[in-house]
């Protein structure tokens, strides 16, 4: 017989597939939108800030704030700036001119973070000559910690991270430094910053990670209105349609080696500071040449008017469509990925089963066991000659009487 989960498992596979290609669109648009914004540029100056509070409680909050814009403007963090950079610089806090042509860097490490201060407090370096207004406030600032010489401190800071290279060269970058800043520097000063400063970066990552999904809802709410996109006509036109249905699966076979190229990678972490325009542009191009592909195949029905009656009835369809987009597309990507071998699997069994019906097999005897017909006539001899008690076969008046 038929199994009736494949079908199920082809519904799920055309709605996956229908669903990662909208979530291209969600993830492109999404990248742009954070990176105009610069949100992760924004939360790490709050975490800096706050690190910096930790430091010395005692300075104001607006010099807490320039001092933190101006160290991700060090060019020793800053990035590239790039025409998302542009288009986002009115809406950067402070509005700090910066140090350079970069853009303010969306991660520092903890090393980098202590020695940006020192070469500040000791006079040295970019921030020193171009923000020589915040110079005093630095050096309190690490005098309170401990630091009283920043000029030494720097030295023997360097002096011991080439120590730490010489001694252990197999060990990553970072490790040398944080291990030089512990033999070097004072333990009041090293211990604050060691503190505070994950705790920080871990917030700034949960920070910008709900910033992130609740664009990503809106603009998923967007794409679902603007397509527009009734998830429910979808599955039904699915469960009916079996050409329409069978047409999305073979799309979806082919398109399973390349799968990664359909969406954007959303879950690149750091790197999603560093997307240029460049390659956002290229994403929503691929992901309106792909939508164009489906309608064009008549694959994806083409959209209906766009009246206000038409929402109303399709607001059920609309609103699931936009949870369905939310979910991302990670979700999707493992969605269709696992249906696709789960329906392998299943395939494979239907076959086998059918191919075992299709085989001949031997007499059953009535007694349960396979045998020949001259076995099965002598058992059923026996079992005439030998009636049990009560039982009528052969009896002829029984039949008649």
């Amino acid at each position: 017989m038929d199994l009736p989960i494949l079908k199920y498992l082809d519904v799920l596979i055309g709605l996956a597939l229908v669903m990662l290609l909208g979530c291209s669109v969600v993830g492109a648009v999404t990248h742009v939108i954070n990176g105009i914004l610069r949100l992760r540029v924004k939360d790490l100056q709050k975490g800096l800030s706050d690190t910096l509070l930790r430091l010395d409680p005692e300075l104001p909050a607006q010099a807490r704030d320039q001092i933190a814009s101006l160290i991700q403007r060090h060019p020793g963090v800053a990035r590239s700036s790039s025409i998302l950079d542009k288009l986002g610089t009115p809406f950067l806090r402070g509005g700090t001119p910066g140090t350079s042509g970069n853009a303010p860097a969306s991660t520092i490490q903890r090393h980098e973070f202590i020695r940006i201060l020192l070469e500040w407090g000791a006079g040295e370096g970019p921030l020193a000559k171009q923000a020589a207004n915040f110079t005093a406030q630095v050096r309190a600032l690490l005098a309170k910690c401990g630091v009283a010489n920043p000029e030494a401190a720097l030295s023997a800071l360097r002096t011991h991270a080439v120590a730490q290279e010489r001694a252990f060269p197999e060990l990553a970058e970072h490790l040398w430094h944080t291990a030089a800043a512990i033999d070097a520097l004072p333990a009041e000063f090293v211990g604050r910053i060691h503190t505070w400063y994950d705790g920080m970066t871990t917030r700034i990552a949960e920070r910008f990670g709900m910033h992130a999904k609740l664009i990503g809802s809106m603009v998923a709410l967007g794409v679902a209105l603007a397509m527009p996109f009734d998830s429910l006509d979808l599955l039904r036109r699915l469960n009916t349609d079996d050409k329409f249905r069978n047409a999305l699966v073979e799309k979806a076979k082919a398109y399973q080696s390349e799968a990664a190229k359909l969406a954007p990678a959303v879950t690149a972490g750091a790197n999603e500071a560093k997307i240029e325009l460049t390659e956002l542009r290229q994403r929503l191009d691929d992901a309106e040449k792909q939508i164009k592909d489906f309608q064009q195949t008549s694959l994806l029905p083409p959209p209906e008017p766009r009246t206000g009656e038409w929402y109303q009835t399709h607001a059920g369809g609309l609103a699931l469509s936009w949870v369905l987009l939310a979910l991302g597309t990670p979700f999707w990507f493992d969605a269709l990925k696992n249906s696709l071998k789960l329906r392998s699997m299943v395939a494979q069994k239907d076959e086998k089963d059918k191919t075992d019906r299709q085989s001949p097999s031997p007499p059953v005897t009535p007694g349960g066991g396979a045998g020949t017909r001259a076995q099965a006539d002598l058992v059923k001899e026996v079992i005439n000659a030998n009636p049990a008690p009560g039982d009528e076969r052969g009896d002829f008046n029984s039949a008649v009487g």
